[in-house]
């Protein structure tokens, strides 16, 4: 993916239609929010298993892939707008959870909802 691309493009986009006077970071947050949503509504009644349609279902993909843009689009639109490096802040971000959650510790483990705090209170309730 080329993210530069992607964000010279919807800025013509947006200059176009001069519609960069409506847009601030709040809005281009929920606009985000929205299409993430619309995404989840899309496999929002399948099961994990059956949600893989996404990937071989014509129609699915086509509307699931659909809000999947538009949410790639907003998320590039909001990191130009507040001059983010997104790859860098996002491999950095990828840094910081391998720390949190090593593979040492949680390979084939599901549970890395649970905090490390309360999954250490889980294993001393157990003990």
């Amino acid at each position: 993916m080329n993210l530069e691309k992607i964000q010279q493009a919807f800025k013509h986009f947006v200059a176009e239609r001069n519609w960069a006077q409506y847009h601030s970071p709040r809005s281009i947050a929920i606009s985000t929010a929205v299409e993430a949503n619309e995404m989840l509504a899309e496999v929002q009644w399948l099961s994990d298993k059956d949600s893989w349609q996404a990937k071989t279902d014509p129609a699915l993909r086509e509307r699931f892939v659909a809000e999947l843009a538009d949410v790639t689009l907003n998320v590039a639109y909001l990191a130009d707008m507040l001059e983010v490096d997104l790859e860098k802040e996002a491999l950095a971000k990828l840094e910081r959870i391998k720390e949190k959650y090593p593979a040492s510790e949680y390979k084939n483990k599901n549970s890395h909802r649970l905090t490390k705090e309360a999954q250490d209170g889980q294993n001393s309730d157990q003990a």
